[in-house]
């Protein structure tokens, strides 16, 4: 009886992936939880779009006003530099994102894969990195939408 290794992926290497979708819960999550893997990908000749389920806007560590508005554009500025082709930000709850119907939030995802044509899905890990519990729910809806 043989058994099935999996695959094992080497340091360094990226999967060749053409076109990828990155799903973070607010903008920001882009550039620090993946933002040198989202530029590797664009420096490799890949398609890279990345989903915000929300605007942001519950965030404490932003100025007064429009703080949706606002990371709205820090989105777009932050794909620019990244190299990413696409940032869409949906209108989903921020610090409540755990609170949507989790097959609305897949179906939303599912449509952004098959208008980016993405080859890979880009999430942070279960735990949502830093716990936070929007993280933790679009991690799960990408995930569901992966499955």
């Amino acid at each position: 009886m043989t058994q099935t290794q999996p695959s094992v992926r080497v340091a360094g290497r990226l999967p060749r992936w053409s076109s990828v979708l990155a799903v973070v819960a607010h903008p920001d999550d882009e550039s620090f939880g993946l933002g040198a893997i989202l530029d590797s990908f664009t420096r490799a000749g890949s398609a890279v779009a990345v989903l915000c389920l929300t605007h942001g806007e519950a965030s404490a560590l932003g100025p007064a006003g429009d703080l949706g508005a606002l990371l709205a554009k820090e989105v777009q500025a932050a794909a620019g530099i990244l190299g990413v082709d696409t940032a869409i930000l949906l209108d989903y709850p921020d610090g409540a994102l755990a609170t949507v119907d989790p097959n609305t939030l897949k179906g939303e995802i599912l449509e952004r894969i098959r208008e980016s044509e993405a080859d890979g899905l880009l999430v942070f890990d279960r735990s949502g990195v830093s716990g936070h519990s929007d993280h933790s729910a679009a991690t799960a809806a990408a995930l569901a939408a992966a499955g």
